[in-house]
């Protein structure tokens, strides 16, 4: 019986009209999409003229100013440019599951469907770069034919973005012991050593960071996860030096090494196969890591 459906859209329509800011904040309330859940079919063929009215609804609060921040601005410049957007939750979802950095990868729109997709990016941030990645290709398949799903699925599945929370094993020299974990990230300021720590549990943990960062700010952010620190310098005219970085870590316990190589060294020393070695801090730091353990403790090499 689509009555149900029916007078709720028209209710919603009268609200659009007389308050687009009220109808855009009651839709996108977790109780509504409860209360739609429960519906059922009476409300589902109703749904995407729902997200439509709250799309309209976002455009004449666009022309009135009311929708305000980065949303508002790509909202603004889609409409002007006359392009579809895709938003979140409205026109697509997306879940992760298991465990990193084994992830999985789910997501829903009108046209495409992906189950249990292996996300080879690591970290729970990756779910939501996967997910526009996904919304740009199936917008781009009707130009681009061999943009299918299963194409979709294997591109997120096979995607490699060296030193980006990249997990990898060495093995020291004359180390006759298990493999020992390592992880490389870029991060590079507070947002980002922020977003690391939240990532991972305690690692043996090598930084080196450029002079023109907040270092006490980055350190305080990979004090809960390392164990111990390790402070070092990359090799460059922009590294901090250590006696600085010593300086801003003066409130927190800490060792350090004179330079990256020796950094490594004393850092896999104490890494185990449950405490990886994490190294961060700099582009320069990642790069430079990331060849050293190349060429002296036989690490994977680089894959694009």
């Amino acid at each position: 019986d689509p009555a149900p459906a029916d007078a709720l859209v028209a209710a919603l329509e009268k609200l659009r009209d007389r308050n687009p800011a009220e109808l855009v904040e009651l839709l996108r309330d977790p109780l509504a999409e409860h209360q739609r859940h429960v519906l059922g079919a009476a409300v589902r063929p109703a749904d995407r003229l729902l997200d439509h009215l709250v799309h309209d609804a976002e455009l004449e609060q666009l022309g009135r100013g009311e929708l305000q921040g980065p949303r508002g601005v790509l909202l603004e410049r889609a409409r002007a440019l006359q392009s579809p957007a895709a938003v979140l939750d409205r026109d697509f979802t997306y879940a992760l599951t298991g465990a990193r950095p084994s992830q999985h990868f789910h997501y829903q729109s009108e046209n495409l469907t992906l189950e249990k997709v292996p996300l080879a990016l690591a970290g729970d941030h990756q779910g939501a770069n996967a997910a526009i990645a996904a919304t740009l290709a199936q917008t781009l398949g009707g130009k681009f034919p061999r943009l299918t799903e299963q194409s979709i699925a294997a591109g997120l599945a096979n995607a490699a973005w060296p030193c980006r929370l990249e997990h990898f094993q060495v093995r020291p020299p004359n180390n006759a012991q298990d493999p020992l974990p390592v992880i490389i990230d870029v991060a590079h300021n507070v947002a980002g050593a922020q977003k690391l720590a939240k990532e991972l549990d305690a690692c043996v943990t090598i930084l080196a960071i450029a002079s023109d960062k907040d270092a006490r700010g980055m350190i305080d952010a990979l004090a809960p996860i390392a164990s111990p620190l390790l402070l070092t310098t990359f090799d460059g005219k922009r590294a901090l030096p250590l006696d600085a970085l010593r300086q801003a870590a003066a409130h927190l316990p800490h060792i350090s090494a004179p330079n990256l190589p020796e950094a490594i060294a004393q850092g896999l020393s104490r890494a185990t196969p449950a405490r990886p070695l994490l190294i961060t801090g700099s582009i320069y730091t990642a790069g430079e890591a990331r060849q050293l353990l190349v060429d002296a403790y036989r690490a994977p090499p680089l894959r694009f």
